[in-house]
């Protein structure tokens, strides 16, 4: 099996999102999958502390990474959200548990748990996620000059429609806008929150 060794992510000057590797043993000796397991601490919007751990398996990073590069490059964008939510849902269980045991601790209601949700995911930090090279020199576009000066050394090149999966999000922790809302839209979708994704062209947001 290859291995998978993602980076540490630094998230501020005092506070380090830690990555373990666990791998999964069969009954027979051989490795059976690989866990990118990791543990998350952040605040929420009235300075709550939350603290969690989550796991993403190799395998289903490489299903989800597999799919996306399936998907035609003609693909209507609102057709591509659609598919990569709907195939990341069942892959995010690790990920599901952590919520699971937070909101039991908290006793948290719907909306208290939404917006613990949501803060989650925003103080992960941001990553510019490109279709092409992040060498700035390689756009004309503005607005993509003004990200890459803006995040220098965040930024993820290479990735099909300019985006990444939930479970790749979840497993290398590098995400933009559209990468961060399909997360949020797949978790809430999963714990039944009405939800609809909206996306404006001229603002590209």
């Amino acid at each position: 099996m290859v291995s998978y060794s993602p980076k540490p992510t630094t998230v501020d000057k005092t506070k380090t999102i830690l990555v373990e590797e666990i791998q999964l043993i069969s009954n027979d000796g051989k490795t059976e999958d690989l866990l990118i397991s990791r543990n998350m601490s952040w605040n929420g919007y009235s300075g709550e502390k939350y603290r969690g751990n989550y796991s993403v398996k190799k395998s289903d990073l490489d299903q989800s990474r597999n799919f996306k590069n399936s998907l035609s490059q003609q693909s209507a964008y609102n057709s591509v959200i659609y598919n990569l939510s709907a195939y990341d849902a069942n892959k995010l269980s690790g990920l599901y548990s952590m919520f699971d045991k937070i909101q039991s601790e908290k006793s948290l209601n719907s909306k208290l748990f939404a917006e613990m949700v949501v803060s989650f995911v925003q103080q992960i930090p941001y990553y510019l996620v490109l279709d092409q090279s992040c060498n700035i020199n390689d756009y004309q576009d503005p607005s993509i000059k003004q990200i890459l000066k803006e995040n220098p050394g965040r930024c993820t090149p290479n990735q099909k429609f300019g985006i990444t999966t939930p479970v790749e999000f979840m497993a290398n922790l590098q995400g933009d806008c559209d990468s961060r809302t399909v997360l949020l839209y797949t978790i809430f979708k999963h714990y039944k929150y009405e939800v609809a994704i909206f996306s404006s062209e001229i603002y590209k947001h």
